[in-house]
């Protein structure tokens, strides 16, 4: 592994394609990389690039598919097994001059076509594009919105990489040519069509091929991680170990946020946000402490703002100004410029290494600022997350017990935000400051598995909610249950003694719960690390949503806080109770409601014996103590039949016989594979706009609509 701080050559890292699969055309050119997968490139000087860039490493993807291609008047055409590109040189990169369709079927109705210039709202009504992540969570109280990624109902992705920066051999980073010097974009583009249909196996496959695999991380990262925003003393710290000990909770990753650096600094310093040396009130002995908790057998991370530079109060300063040739005299701050090879290398050779020889086995990167450097185009979040990883793997020395001095590496990590489609290469990520509520944690199961979608395998979500909200026992116990089953499993909160996460902070059950699944959790290890082998050699997500492996059923698209955990499907409980099971109310104000244990025996029993019920299916509820029922209103966006319905009724009499009979048709159709999932809905609400009401109302008239919905319904859907 190639350190940004090392001798090796500055120039450009090749990465060419092979010469058999490109086509040229008239200020375009065309990489035919593999029979689903075509590099796009426009250049109005002819130039293009061959070098590696921030995303792509290779485009070597091994011997040229069979493709054919046509020429004519302003016109050219790629034509492979499974897709059709075509081209008017006349008209450019632009919606009428270059598309690619799908040769083969798709499972969405929307067809499998892309026009240039196609992108993907995440709010349509039947989203196309499953997407994939996003950078940060931060104080979003519910669903985000996603990230496009690689995967499609209607079978194409593209990945842009126009504005990726060069890459050197050197590790370091160059703007391409022409970029502008401001902002250090080109006019020229240079896109990855990636038309892959339901083969979303295959196109994580020949993602990873085309820009670095995902790495084997260390397996001490799977176990479960302790982490908390509070000013832990040497003492406190190593105490709550202990009695995780004591209380037979393991934990192998010991995480020790901000405080362990000098925070409560001179006003005239800045607001002690960032660091980089002890607080030795709090931790007298950093040596001593970070050796007893490798003793304990736990990895230690610190947390790091490094945003405000580097300024006279830390041990790092002096040496740090020595080494830029500035005077450490003058006090003067050093800006942090990640841009920068010399300021780069000045801050791990004197900030953090000195460091990681003490015994700081891994950095937590938190990155919340803007994206400006020196380098034009340069997001100082994806630098510090490369440099790091980099230098983390680098070349060390050790003395063994023979005096001897032996050379060695260790597996290179990085935890820090997602930064663009090539952070697989920089594991882990970490999701943002989670908020405390249900709403939130019943988005963390698809916003963990739907990363997998751009190949971030890698998620550390701040398990059991990080700030605001409110403390709930049940939902603390879910959410560890969520964690366990998670790619990594980090409990994490806010400075409050409301927030903690100690199993004995809470409920007698609420504990229980907690403290089998963090059990549970370090026997999974050497399963999750065969799936984390798994990852690097053959480019399978650990934890992958549902249609990654039954790409053809659709309800795999429909349970979207459903997901593998290796091949365990595992069916979170992402909300508060279960127990009232259907509700009438009465014009006079009063409602009466059934309620039952969550227990799906009693609906299938009653299924089997009505009108009679059998005896002892379930345990009753229990009357005799404190009970609280939550109720939410209904989630829309995910049951859009039920507004359709409502709609129904208020039209007309003869609205809900149209929207029954054309529901039936379209479910039937389903049934035998003829038609989506997600049309039903839609072919539903066409059939209700285009019936016209009439004004009579009896029997015959039902059945007239009843048959004209049906048959509404099968010329829409062309069956």
């Amino acid at each position: 592994m190639t350190s940004p701080l090392s001798p090796a050559p500055a120039g450009l890292r090749p990465a060419p394609a092979r010469p058999d699969a490109v086509v040229m055309a008239d200020g375009a050119r065309f990489t035919v990389l593999t029979d689903r997968l075509i590099r796009m490139e426009h250049s109005r000087t002819g130039d293009f690039v061959d070098a590696a860039t921030q995303l792509v490493v290779s485009r070597d993807l091994g011997p040229a598919p069979d493709f054919e291609v046509r020429r004519g008047e302003d016109r050219v055409e790629i034509l492979t097994a499974h897709l059709h590109l075509t081209y008017q040189p006349s008209r450019g990169f632009s919606r009428s001059g270059l598309t690619v369709s799908l040769r083969t079927a798709v499972i969405s109705p929307h067809g499998g076509a892309w026009r240039h210039g196609d992108t993907w709202d995440p709010e349509e009504t039947y989203p196309t594009n499953l997407g994939g992540t996003r950078r940060t969570l931060d104080e979003v109280d519910g669903r985000a919105r996603l990230d496009p990624g690689l995967l499609a109902t209607h079978g194409i992705a593209v990945v842009d990489d126009s504005a990726s920066l060069l890459l050197q051999r050197d590790e370091w980073v160059r703007p391409r040519p022409g970029a502008d010097p401001v902002d250090g974009r080109t006019p020229d583009e240079d896109l990855y069509l990636f038309g892959y249909g339901q083969d979303y196996r295959g196109a994580l496959r020949d993602f990873f091929a085309l820009t670095g695999p995902t790495p084997l991380i260390p397996r001490a990262l799977l176990g479960n991680w302790w982490s908390r925003f509070h000013k832990y003393s040497q003492t406190s710290y190593l105490a709550l170990m202990d009695r995780f000990a004591a209380e037979e909770l393991p934990f192998s990753v010991a995480v020790i946020d901000m405080d362990w650096h000098l925070v409560d600094i001179d006003p005239a310093l800045g607001n002690g946000w960032t660091g980089y040396t002890w607080n030795t009130d709090l931790f007298p002995d950093p040596e001593r402490f970070l050796a007893a908790l490798h003793s304990r057998g736990l990895q230690v991370a610190l947390n790091l703002h490094p945003a405000a530079g580097i300024r006279r109060h830390e041990a790092a300063y002096e040496p740090m100004m020595r080494r830029l040739g500035l005077d450490p005299a003058s006090g003067d701050e050093i800006p942090f410029n990640i841009g920068d090879k010399d300021f780069t290398a000045a801050y791990l050779d004197h900030a953090h290494h000195p460091l990681e020889e003490q015994g700081v086995d891994f950095w937590w990167l938190d990155w919340q600022q803007g994206g400006v450097t020196d380098i034009p185009g340069l997001d100082p979040l994806w630098m510090l997350n490369h440099v790091h990883y980099l230098d983390s793997g680098r070349e060390r020395t050790r003395t063994g017990a023979d005096g001897r001095v032996e050379r060695y590496r260790r597996r290179p990590i990085t935890f820090s935000r997602f930064a663009d489609a090539s952070s697989h290469r920089t594991p882990i990520g970490f999701s943002g400051d989670t908020v405390i509520t249900w709403d939130s944690l019943r988005f963390q199961p698809e916003f963990t598995a739907t990363a997998a979608n751009i190949g971030y395998y890698w998620w550390s979500n701040d398990i059991g909610g990080h700030m605001f909200g409110r403390c709930d026992d049940e939902m603390a116990a879910r959410w560890v249950q969520l964690g366990c089953f998670s790619p990594i499993n980090r409990l994490h909160s806010t400075d409050s003694v409301f927030n903690s996460k100690e199993p004995w902070r809470f409920s007698r059950d609420a504990r229980a719960t907690m403290n089998a699944h963090l059990r549970l959790r370090h026997r999974l290890v050497p399963y999750l690390y065969t799936w984390a082998r798994r990852a690097r050699t053959e480019g399978v997500g650990p934890v992958r949503p549902l249609y990654h492996d039954f790409p053809t059923q659709m309800g795999a698209y429909a349970h979207r806080t459903q997901f593998l955990f290796g091949d365990l499907v595992i069916v979170p409980v992402v909300h508060p109770q279960s127990v009232v099971h259907s509700m009438v109310e009465f014009q006079d104000g009063s409602t009466i409601a059934q309620a039952s244990p969550p227990d799906m025996r009693l609906p299938i029993s009653l299924g089997l014996s009505w009108p009679d019920r059998l005896a002892d299916v379930a345990a009753p509820n229990s009357w005799d103590g404190r009970i609280a029922w939550t109720f939410e209103p209904l989630d829309s966006a995910t049951f859009p039949a039920v507004d359709l319905a409502r709609r129904a009724v208020a039209a007309s009499p003869l609205h809900p016989a149209v929207f029954n009979a054309a529901n039936e048709e379209c479910v039937e159709a389903f049934l035998n594979r003829r038609l989506g999932y997600p049309a039903i809905v839609e072919t539903v609400a066409k059939v209700m706009a285009a019936f016209d009401a009439p004004s009579t109302f009896d029997v015959d008239a039902v059945l007239g609509v009843e048959t004209w919905a049906r048959a509404r319904a099968h010329e829409l859907m062309g069956v």
